[in-house]
């Protein structure tokens, strides 16, 4: 992320949107952050084709609903909030203060169920990273089995177009 933040700064943004693409061919679960990050990266270099393939690869793989094109700066600004969803306000509640929360952030990030649900609006998504970066900050990191690589993800019989190409 940090990396493809300079590269941007300097107007790179294909080499920033190649560095991202990599990071998350070779650890697609590992983090929704750098999947957000190349979202943006993609918007801002008008690589709508890519952006496209990525939303859809996203929604498959954590649970973020589908971002468009043309909407993708208003989704942004939404006040959509984790409390205005009840029962993940009070599970957080519950458990706040504890590895179980941040067990629990991180279920509800990825559980998708193959990209069959709506998925959270991005910015509840970023509430939930500022939040389990709070709990990682009280608790230390907490480190999910995040080791499925997008062959596992997407068997050869799914026939999804290849992730970010470019």
């Amino acid at each position: 992320l940090e990396l493809a933040e300079i590269m941007m700064s300097f107007g790179r943004t294909q080499g920033a949107a190649e560095t991202l693409a990599d990071y998350i061919r070779s650890n697609p679960r590992q983090a929704v952050k750098p999947w957000l990050k190349l979202l943006e990266v993609y918007h801002v270099a008008g690589m709508r084709a890519e952006f496209e393939v990525l939303t859809r690869q996203l929604n498959k793989t954590f649970n973020v609903k589908m971002i468009s094109w043309n909407d993708f700066r208003d989704v942004r600004a939404m006040p959509d909030s984790v409390e205005q969803i009840g029962h993940v306000s009070q599970r957080l509640q519950d458990l706040w203060g504890t590895q179980e929360a941040q067990v629990y952030v991180h279920q509800i990030l990825r559980d998708n169920r193959n990209g069959t649900r709506q998925g959270f609006a991005l910015s509840v998504v970023e509430e939930l990273l500022l939040l389990l970066a709070i709990l990682d900050e009280e608790l230390g990191p907490y480190k999910p089995n995040t080791e499925l690589t997008l062959e596992e993800m997407n068997p050869p019989s799914a026939q999804a177009p290849a992730p970010f190409e470019t």
